[in-house]
């Protein structure tokens, strides 16, 4: 198994930052608890794992993570958590990193047909903003579009927006797909997605 800098220093060579997930660790009364602890945490052999430094007089355990591939941290840090709780020790996430600057941020680009007032605008946002897959999400009448920002890949995400959509008595398909650049730590997916009201 690869050392921790040198998994690190792969890690940086990729152009991907490093996450920090905190945890309270409670239990632990000397080095063996500690050692316990790191144990678990490297026996996961997760390959998003970067380094795990645990200190015993804060209660505390740090991890550096590479984002996970399925976009989903909180998944990744309860597996965690568990496997902590599983040594006989009690554990509580304390902090999460607010963004996640290495997993590929998507954005959908919808074309959307049948809006004709504020209601409908309304609409569309609320059904979106419900997704737990939705980070952000834009309408405009005029230009009868949308700009829907995600937390995962688009590939993942496309189903459950087209069903979304026309659960709001709207019909979606994927119209064409492409990329564009957001900012110098993330690349994004665009998928267009042209939608007709159902019920024409």
């Amino acid at each position: 198994m690869a050392s921790p800098l040198l998994s690190e220093a792969a890690a940086t060579a990729e152009g991907m930052s490093t996450l920090e997930v905190e945890f309270e660790v409670l239990g632990m009364k000397c080095g063996s608890c500690v050692s316990k602890v790191e144990r678990a945490v490297r026996g996961l052999d997760l390959s998003e794992l970067i380094d795990v430094r645990v200190n015993l007089l804060s209660e505390s355990a740090s991890v550096s993570l590479r984002a996970p591939k399925d976009g989903d941290l909180d998944a990744l840090a309860e597996n965690i958590r568990q496997a902590i709780v599983a040594k006989g020790l009690q554990a509580t996430v304390t902090k999460m990193p607010e963004r996640q600057p290495q997993t590929i941020s998507n954005i959908l680009q919808l074309e959307v047909l049948g809006m004709s007032c504020g209601s409908c605008v309304a609409a569309v946002e609320r059904a979106l903003r419900a997704m737990d897959v939705v980070e952000d999400v834009s309408v405009n009448l005029l230009a009868e579009s949308a700009s829907v920002r995600l937390k995962v890949s688009a590939k993942e995400a496309v189903d459950r927006v087209l069903e979304a959509v026309e659960d709001i008595g709207f019909q979606a398909s994927v119209k064409s797909r492409g990329e564009a650049p957001s900012g110098p730590a993330e690349e994004e997916e665009a998928i267009i997605l042209a939608v007709a009201n159902a019920a024409e």
